[in-house]
């Protein structure tokens, strides 16, 4: 992740910032979240503030795992109420089907300092949280996943695209039908991106008819 963001901090960072301004949601799953993190796109400025011209240093860190170990497993995924993201806002779950798989050996969350951490979370940049007592990695805050000001910009240690369909949740056969009946939490996420662009398109048309 570091090596890659010191390829992209030059080059591609300012692209980033033009398509954010664009409003265009972009997710960053695993090693993208550890680039993001590195480029400097992830947490970004607080609220009201605006992006660097240039790729700012790393405030916050994707570090080894505590155990040291690589985790391949499927953890709980929980929500704040109070985010900003635009990927994971209105997650419908249930207890048996808010799970989505991880693997990693560094995804341990870590800001530079305390003051960093709570401008995160006051300002309703934590995107996702893994459930109590289910923190593989020793994250801070339970930290699983963070998103920018604008809430476009989504780092996350879980891969949702490993859980489009039903047969992919570990458990899918004992779940019950009811169970089963909406979309599994990661098509969830990729379809509120959708919702919220089409949203945001609509609106802009509408604007500029008046």
């Amino acid at each position: 992740g570091r090596i890659m963001a010191n390829l992209m901090r030059k080059t591609l960072y300012p692209k980033f910032i033009e398509a954010l301004r664009r409003g265009v949601p972009m997710i960053a799953p695993c090693n993208g979240f550890q680039i993001a993190v590195q480029l400097g796109l992830l947490p970004g400025p607080l609220p009201g503030g605006d992006w660097c011209a240039s790729a700012p240093a790393p405030t916050v860190a994707l570090a080894q795992n505590e155990s040291a170990r690589f985790i391949d497993k499927w953890v709980q995924f929980q929500v704040p109420t109070d985010t900003r993201c635009i990927w994971t806002k209105n997650i419908n779950s249930t207890p048996a089907t808010s799970l989505i798989p991880i693997a990693h050996g560094e995804g341990r969350f870590v800001p530079a300092n305390d003051a960093i951490m709570q401008d995160i979370e006051s300002s309703g940049r934590v995107a996702c949280r893994y459930g109590a007592n289910n923190n593989p990695n020793g994250s801070v805050g339970d930290v699983m996943g963070i998103c920018d000001a604008s809430g476009l910009v989504l780092g996350l240690m879980p891969h949702p695209e490993r859980f489009l369909r039903w047969t992919q949740h570990p458990t899918w056969t004992r779940l019950s039908n009811e169970e089963q009946q909406g979309d599994p939490l990661g098509l969830q996420m990729f379809k509120n991106a959708v919702q919220h662009v089409t949203k945001s398109k609509t609106q802009n048309r509408v604007e500029q008819s008046v």
